[in-house]
């Protein structure tokens, strides 16, 4: 999300937004928001699911090592 956020797209959603509250579209300026809102809510809740189980198979493939990795 970082990647997305330094990229400048909620600058460029801010723009669109405020051109449209600048014309007197403001249902339109309403729309762009929650469609931005509703698709990168969406894209985080993917990207998570995506990295927890990446992680989740890289420590249940770590934690099977562990009898051969035991210091004591």
């Amino acid at each position: 999300m970082l990647t997305l956020s330094s990229i400048g797209i909620p600058s460029v959603i801010s723009k669109l937004v405020s051109e449209r509250i600048a014309i007197g579209d403001k249902k339109a300026a309403q729309r762009i928001f929650k469609v931005a809102l509703t698709f990168f809510t969406g894209l985080r809740t993917v990207i998570k699911c995506i990295i927890i189980c990446i992680f989740r198979l890289d420590s249940n493939t770590y934690f099977k090592c562990k009898r051969y990795c035991n210091s004591s």
